[in-house]
C-alpha cells in the first residue's frame, strides 16, 4: 500500500500500479440462480443493471458478462448474495448454432460473423434473435450445428 501522505499526488518516482489482465473477471451470482461451467453468462437486468450475473438467454437490457470457468450454485438468501464466480472474458469457445443463416453448405461464409445469446449455451444469428444481446464472432465452423466463438470484444465491460 501506497503511504497516505503520498496518496492523490502526482509520482514523483517509480509508482507500483496494480494491474488485472481484464481476462477474467469475479462477479456475484444473483440469488437462486446456478451456473453450468462453460456456459454463457449475463448481467442480471431489473430495471437497470444489478451487478449480479445469470444464466444467459434472449432477455432483454441483458448484457453478456462472459463465460463460465466453474459451476456456482446460488442458494444464499438475498440479503446475503455472497456466491461468485470466476468469468473469462475472452478466448475462443464452442457453442451450439440454432439455426443459422442458409448458407448452401458455404461455412467459410459464416466466419466473422456476429453471434447472439439464444440460451446459456446456444448462439444464433441476429435475424433469428429477439434482443440481440451480442456474444461474439464465429472463428470457426465445427459442424453444422457448433461454431466457434471469440468473445474479446463482446463482453460488457
Amino acid at each position: 500500500m501506497p503511504d497516505p501522505g503520498e496518496l492523490f499526488g502526482a509520482a514523483n518516482r517509480t509508482y507500483s500500479s496494480r494491474r488485472k489482465t481484464g481476462e477474467v473477471i469475479t462477479c456475484s451470482v444473483a440469488d437462486g440462480e446456478t451456473i453450468y461451467k462453460g456456459t454463457l453468462v449475463c448481467y442480471e437486468y431489473d430495471g437497470g443493471l444489478t451487478g449480479y450475473v445469470v444464466p444467459a438467454s434472449d432477455t432483454a437490457d441483458y448484457k453478456f458478462a462472459g463465460v463460465a470457468m466453474e459451476t456456482c450454485e446460488n442458494t444464499s438468501s438475498a440479503l446475503h448474495r455472497r456466491d461468485e464466480i470466476n468469468l473469462w472474458q475472452t478466448g475462443d469457445f464452442l457453442f451450439e448454432m440454432d439455426v443459422g443463416p442458409d448458407t448452401g453448405g458455404a461455412w467459410a461464409a459464416l466466419l466473422k460473423t456476429a453471434v447472439y445469446i439464444v440460451n446459456d449455451k446456444t448462439v444464433d444469428v441476429v435475424a433469428n434473435t429477439t434482443n440481440d444481446i451480442l456474444c461474439g464472432y464465429i472463428t470457426k465452423v465445427e459442424d453444422e450445428n457448433h461454431v466457434w466463438v471469440r468473445i474479446d470484444s463482446a463482453t460488457y465491460k
